[in-house]
């Protein structure tokens, strides 16, 4: 037990549980780790694609690009039994994750050799490959692949879109589409309709010429060799020779204009098999009757204004075999222009004209003149209604053979012809609007009558108050105001004489007539002086002529133009033209009449007659009116509308004369205006006029005496001569007298009709009445208004004027009863 004691203490210490053997694999079991988290965030997408046959494809060969860059590469091909196709097993790097998506197509590219391009040549060395072209949907891992490549990018600039054709012919994917033979785009694709009818064609329009294609456009098939023959010869046409090998499409835009919006993508357009059967669709068809072709053929210009507007595309006989049929066809944009009234003229060649001013050639164009041509207007006159497919027009063989034949037709007077001829232009506002038909004698020889003829469209611009003038040759006007001043309307006119004119369309005007006569002037100053121009018919105009003047209370309102008998031989008619501030003397019930002088016991009345005659006017107050009826003397009333008027019945005019006083107490307060027979002749009518201040003195009850000449009275112790004055001892004269104021009446009106007697009765003599005259006024007369303006009265003078100036139907001078003498 002791030996136990002596053995040594032994102290036990605890080792590392993990021994240095582990380490190592630790670390390798870490490294994997990260090797498989590497591997698993690293690795690409894997997606699945179909395709119906595997050429070309082999697993960790065939890579994926997308613009040239690989992205992707396939892992594995196998045959799906099932649907006959095969699928293609291909890992996307993880970058490349956004083409998973629904919508991204792939296709196979190999080696194309075609004629119309060389693709995918780079696969000759490096072999086939999977193009991507990415999608927008959503994630998806299945796809199915283009055995072709796929219709253009319609992201990609510029204008996609499709075309229906009945079949596709010798067109393919690269083949080119052409506009006027220049290269503008190409076709992407073509697939079957929904129908399965048809074909459709997806091509892409490069982004510059994009705008060239509108709705109008027209596509048809270039493939090939079109043959053309006729009595020229055979012609052979192609647009290219990659067209003639390869297929191809052309278009063309005919009414192509600034203002036209190209079209968006996925427009659909019919495919044409060729240009006739393009151009034969769309726009306006017509058919033109031809006497002979000439010159017109296929692709012949239709002109309108110089613009062409549409071609003809084909001729045939008619049917009797004595005419052509020329197929017309109009461009859409211009159908419009093409009326049922159009006309049609042959501009083929050119046309030689032959004047004064030496050979005019002319031609529509240069194309006209080597191939010739068709062109049309507007039509002349109405519109008509446009004009609808298969519409038949004839042909005419010039411009001048389509001019209307309804239209107006006037003739113009003039002394002499000068340089105007047939065809010579008539102009409105420098725009040719007629022509010169002919011309003749007058019936007395005394002038020419020129024949104008109007086109139907412009015929309106002739009222009854035109004025036309001749513009032939060159107008000098020499003054010393302003110079020498030369003046013509075009250097036409100048060599081929011409007829223009105008209408003062703010004046009322009827339209002018079928063979309305008008005065030509000699030129714009004469034809365009500013006023009215009105005709008055006279039985004598003896001592008128032109330039006399027309003259209202002493003052020049117009002047005589010329004077003509009328062709009966009876009458004098009389052209005359007021001044524009004269414009109302051109109403009816206005009065014109010659003013001679008269000299005479009396006195000595229109001196100024005795120099050169006038015509003398007193205003109306109706309606407008250009035609008068001239007086052979002064009428017998005044235009001073504030006197009073009267009228006296006498058995005998005595000596009383046109401006005999009316006295009243030896004062004169009126004049005789005139005198006449009574309609039953059994009476003189004498026309009295009081200035409107005295016009207060004649009552109801007035009574008139003649004091013309010398009274004389027997006396027991001589005799006793007396006379009211001297002017009416020599001009007669009258007086009268007013009763007392509880006798002596009302005011009388205009035209009251009162007795004249011989000699006064003693009671009227000593009549005294206290009368309350008119006062002076202030009167502002406007001689061509019959309205004035008065001031300085009160009101009660206006009315009791205004009272005196009312003249009703029943007022007429015929029409009232005598007052205190007999009837008429």
């Amino acid at each position: 037990m002791n030996d136990d004691k002596n053995l040594a203490e032994v102290k036990v210490k605890k080792g590392s549980r993990i021994s240095a053997v582990w380490i190592i694999p630790i670390v390798a079991i870490l490294i994997g780790a990260f090797l498989v988290y590497k591997s698993y965030t690293e690795r690409g997408i894997n997606i699945t694609i179909s395709y119906k046959t595997g050429e070309g494809i082999e697993a960790d060969k065939t890579k994926v690009k997308y613009e040239g860059v690989e992205i992707g590469q396939v892992k594995a091909v196998n045959l799906n039994r099932k649907d006959d196709n095969v699928i293609v097993s291909v890992e996307l790097e993880k970058e490349a994750a956004s083409f998973a998506k629904k919508g991204s197509i792939f296709w196979v590219v190999r080696p194309r050799i075609s004629a119309g391009a060389i693709s995918g040549l780079d696969t000759l060395i490096s072999g086939s490959y999977i193009k991507v072209r990415p999608g927008h949907g959503v994630t998806t891992k299945h796809f199915t692949g283009l055995e072709e490549p796929p219709v253009g990018d319609p992201s990609q600039p510029g204008l996609h879109i499709t075309m229906e054709a009945d079949e596709l012919g010798s067109l393919q994917v690269g083949s080119p589409i052409y506009f006027r033979k220049i290269k503008v785009g190409e076709l992407h694709g073509h697939s079957f309709s929904d129908d399965k009818k048809g074909v459709l064609v997806h091509a892409y329009i490069e982004k510059e010429y994009a705008p060239l294609v509108t709705e109008n456009t027209l596509f048809w098939d270039a493939s090939g060799i079109s043959v053309e023959a006729g009595l020229s010869g055979v012609k052979m046409r192609t647009e290219s020779l990659t067209a003639l090998l390869d297929g191809g499409i052309t278009f063309d835009t005919p009414d192509l204009g600034v203002n036209d919006k190209p079209v968006k993508n996925g427009t659909v357009f019919k495919l044409y098999k060729d240009r006739e059967n393009a151009i034969s669709h769309g726009g306006l068809k017509i058919i033109i009757e031809a006497k002979e072709l000439g010159s017109l053929k296929e692709r012949t210009p239709v002109l309108f204004r110089q613009l062409k507007v549409g071609e003809i595309h084909g001729h045939e006989l008619t049917p009797d075999n004595k005419n052509v049929y020329v197929h017309v066809y109009i461009y859409p944009k211009y159908s419009s222009l093409v009326r049922e009234n159009t006309k049609f003229w042959n501009v083929s060649g050119f046309s030689i004209n032959a004047g004064l001013s030496g050979i005019k050639f002319h031609s529509e164009s240069l194309e006209t003149l080597l191939e010739g041509g068709i062109a049309f207007d507007m039509p002349e006159g109405e519109i008509g209604p446009p004009a609808a497919q298969g519409t038949f027009f004839t042909l005419y063989d010039n411009l001048e053979s389509t001019k209307p034949k309804s239209g107006l037709k006037i003739a113009l007077e003039v002394k002499e012809l000068g340089s105007i001829k047939q065809g010579t232009p008539v102009l409105f506002r420098d725009i040719q609007v007629g022509e010169i038909e002919g011309h003749r004698l007058k019936k007395d020889n005394t002038g020419v009558h020129v024949d104008l003829f109007i086109y139907g469209k412009y015929a309106s611009l002739v009222r009854e108050n035109s004025r036309f003038w001749n513009v032939s040759g060159i107008t000098v006007d020499a003054s010393l105001s302003s110079g020498v001043i030369i003046r013509t309307e075009s250097l036409e006119t100048i060599l081929d004489g011409g007829i223009a004119f105008d209408t003062p369309f703010g004046d009322i005007s009827e339209p002018a007539k079928n063979g309305t006569i008008f005065t030509l002037y000699d030129s714009y100053e004469s034809a365009t002086e500013k006023g009215i121009s009105i005709t008055i018919i006279f039985k004598s105009a003896e001592g008128l002529s032109g330039g006399s003047p027309i003259k209202y209370k002493g003052m020049d309102v117009g002047k005589v133009k010329n004077i003509k008998l009328t062709e009966s031989l009876d009458h004098v008619v009389v052209t005359a033209l007021l001044d524009p501030s004269a414009a109302i003397l051109a109403k009816e019930g206005t009065k014109f009449w010659v003013a001679r002088p008269e000299i005479g016991l009396s006195g000595v009345s229109n001196l100024g007659a005795i120099i050169s005659k006038y015509i003398e006017v007193l205003p109306g107050y109706g309606s407008p009116t250009k035609t008068f009826v001239g007086l052979e003397e002064a009428p017998l009333e005044t235009s001073d509308k504030s006197n009073l008027k009267i009228v006296l019945l006498s058995d005998k005019l005595g000596s009383l004369s046109v401006g005999a006083p009316i006295y009243y107490r030896q004062v004169q307060v009126g004049k005789v205006m005139g005198h006449k027979l009574a309609d039953t002749a059994n009476n003189v009518e004498i026309h009295l006029s009081f200035d409107e201040k005295y016009a207060p003195l004649v009552r109801q009850n007035t009574k008139f005496w003649n004091v013309s000449g010398i009274g004389v009275d027997l006396y027991l112790f001589g005799v006793k001569a007396k006379t009211e004055s001297l002017t009416s001892l020599i001009k007669g004269g009258i007086a009268f007298a007013t009763p007392l104021n509880d006798k002596m009446g009302n005011e009388v009106q205009n035209g009251m009709v009162f007795q004249l007697y011989d000699q006064p009765e003693e009671e009227w003599l000593a009549w005294t009445p206290v009368i309350q005259l008119n006062e002076d006024k202030i009167v502002e007369i406007d001689p061509y208004n019959d309205k004035t303006t008065k001031t300085d009265t009160t009101q009660n003078q206006l009315k009791s004027s205004a009272k005196r100036n009312r003249t009703s139907s029943k007022e007429k001078l015929y029409g009232l009863s005598v007052i205190n003498g007999r009837t008429n």
